[in-house]
């Protein structure tokens, strides 16, 4: 996964900034802006010049983060906690928007995952905030066990108003 994220920073270096309004004329990318044509900055003329020695276009780019991203998907999908999920769900929409063009096969696995991942991505919630909620009732009960007390004896309960109440209950389980 960490490799993943590598290569798709390093693809981020190459992919100059082009949008609705910029334009490609003669091979080159310009900005146009109100009427007005503006070349792009420096830097994106040395990463254009560095595609072309390498016979490399911007589609090539676009294609390796396309499978790139699906890569980084896969794994943050089989580590299953929340924010691994979060990441793939993340990654799968970024791969269905435009420049990314997807196969047939990897279209389907990306519609699938994205109609599957949201449930997963609340179960692996659930899972994790009851885990969190257990280790803290947990670390209560060992401060409170001196003074012969538990988070059994104390009750919260949401007020009307939308505040909470904290209670506390001297036989505990009753």
């Amino acid at each position: 996964m960490d490799c993943a994220t590598k290569a798709l920073e390093g693809l981020e270096r190459l992919d100059p900034p082009v949008s609705k309004g910029d334009d490609v004329r003669d091979g080159e990318v310009v900005e146009v802006r109100d009427g007005g044509v503006t070349e792009v900055d420096d830097t994106t003329e040395i990463l254009l010049d560095a595609l072309k020695r390498t016979s490399h276009t911007l589609t090539d780019v676009h294609t390796l983060r396309t499978k790139t991203l699906l890569r980084r998907a896969k794994a943050r999908r089989e580590i299953h906690d929340w924010s691994s999920l979060q990441g793939a769900l993340d990654d799968y929409k970024a791969v269905s928007r435009p420049p990314c063009h997807l196969s047939a096969l990897d279209a389907k696995t990306v519609q699938a995952a994205m109609r599957k991942l949201p449930a997963e991505l609340e179960d692996a919630k659930s899972r994790e905030m009851a885990d969190m909620l257990g280790k803290l009732k947990q670390l209560g009960n060992g401060m409170l066990k001196p003074f012969g007390l538990s988070t059994e004896n104390f009750v919260v309960e949401k007020g009307e108003g939308g505040g909470w109440s904290l209670g506390f209950n001297q036989s505990p389980g009753k």
